[in-house]
């Protein structure tokens, strides 16, 4: 390190990353290197460059685009500013409605599959009631003790209508060629 200017090797090796991400950033005008030598094209960064290293890996972190990135590094009034990660934080909490959607989803109908899969192995048809649901001693321990009863009933209705699809698909008379 001459004068605080460094190669892109040790750019890189001092903030912990790649030389292909040095690349992509000045090829996008986030992160312009200093100088490039004429010669040979080699990038030279001045080490205060790091800080605008680090904030744009910060708000890399927090899912703004490369393009957003570089409209906050220019535009950098107060404003602009607040705007960009208002709209993030609403973005954010639509993808976490939807991540946490997919889970009661995920924990709904992975206990009926599990009932199915425990009633396929014992040779039982049917369940009547979410009583009996309740009482099935050969469930996996961890599942009974953390099921509810609207998990309970969920399970049940999943059940039953599962065995009404199959009884009325039984129902129907075949035709006859």
């Amino acid at each position: 390190m001459k004068n605080n200017q460094l190669s892109i090797g040790q750019m890189a090796e001092l903030n912990h990353t790649t030389l292909a991400t040095l690349r992509l950033y000045d090829e996008n005008g986030l992160l312009k290197p200093v100088n490039v030598a004429p010669t040979n094209g080699y990038r030279i960064y001045d080490v205060l460059q790091s800080t605008a290293f680090h904030i744009i890996q910060y708000n890399k972190e927090l899912n703004l685009s490369l393009k957003e990135i570089k409209e906050v590094l220019d535009r950098s009034d107060f404003d602009f500013l607040s705007a960009t990660y208002q709209r993030k934080l609403v973005d954010l909490d639509k993808e976490l409605k939807k991540i946490l959607w997919k889970k009661q989803k995920l924990r709904r109908y992975s206990y009926g599959w599990i009932i199915f899969a425990i009633c396929r192995q014992q040779g039982r048809s049917r369940w009547s009631t979410s009583r009996s649901l309740t009482s099935m001693r050969s469930l996996p321990r961890g599942i009974t003790s953390r099921r509810t009863s609207a998990a309970s009933s969920t399970i049940s209705r999943i059940w039953k209508g599962h065995c009404a699809r199959k009884a009325s698909a039984a129902s129907i008379p075949m035709m006859r060629s």
